[in-house]
């Protein structure tokens, strides 16, 4: 089958834009996992299909998915994100550990995992089996979860937790990923956004980026997600901003084009 002017638009405005940063340093080990930076405009041209990993028992967090997707419904809220995905928010999928061991247990089963979803988050609870009950399909391919406490975002006995809970998705949905968790070299790649963003607002995001990087938690209101200096040095033990020697945006296809 052919493909329209239309269709070819719409791909090539989806093709994804990277930022690269050459270090002067090899980070020592690789991280447990990526860290979310918050951007202007969402680095994907559609809303993520989201995938959470949890504590058993999966309902729990399930429950508290629908909730936050049930309210914006009751409320009349003109609040499109809260619509996408099976449990609103983006979220299409809520997985417990006792579920990933039961069913995910071959190598192709767990690529095809990997490859369901667009991001994954996962609670911190089970950091140290992610690993094992992963495997290198995500490794390989950069889709290891991000971790936050969904165990006190997704509690019933907590009356905030709805709001905080509707707060992180929408972060989700608009940050990046600095991801060392298969560092091997000097070169670290960021996803900036897609060619649809035109010029204007992928500088944007390539400037909150680099302000994440400069900025303390404190300094940005104690908001890690626009301030994460304190763990971007941590991971090479050292000031990582001073630590970068050059940088350059470019496509998979493109030639990088260096522009510090």
């Amino acid at each position: 089958p052919q493909v329209n002017e239309h269709q070819l638009s719409l791909l090539m405005n989806s093709t994804p834009v990277w930022l690269m940063m050459s270090l002067n340093t090899i980070p020592n080990s690789p991280a447990h996992h990526p860290f979310l930076i918050s951007l202007p405009h969402a680095p994907f041209p559609a809303v993520m299909d989201l995938c959470l990993l949890v504590k058993d028992p999966q309902r729990t967090a399930k429950d508290a998915c629908l909730k936050i997707k049930e309210e914006n419904v009751k409320e009349k809220r003109k609040n499109a994100l809260a619509k996408e995905g099976q449990f609103g928010y983006g979220v299409e999928r809520v997985l417990a550990v006792s579920k990933l061991k039961q069913r995910y247990k071959t190598f192709e089963s767990k690529r095809e995992l990997c490859a369901s979803h667009t991001r994954f988050i996962a609670d911190v609870a089970i950091t140290p089996m992610l690993p094992k009950l992963l495997g290198k399909a995500f490794y390989s391919s950069k889709k290891v979860p991000v971790v936050t406490n969904l165990a006190h975002l997704t509690n019933p006995a907590d009356a905030k937790s709805s709001d905080l809970l509707k707060s992180y998705l929408t972060t989700v949905q608009t940050s990046t990923t600095l991801d060392l968790t298969s560092a091997r070299g000097n070169c670290v790649s960021i996803r900036v956004g897609h060619l649809g963003l035109g010029k204007d607002k992928l500088f944007e995001n390539v400037n909150a980026i680099m302000s994440w990087i400069k900025t303390s938690k404190a300094a940005a209101g104690g908001d890690e997600f626009k301030g994460g200096k304190e763990i971007a040095d941590k991971l090479l033990k050292k000031d990582f901003w001073e630590s970068i020697t050059g940088m350059s945006i470019k496509t998979e296809k493109s030639p990088a084009l260096p522009f510090q």
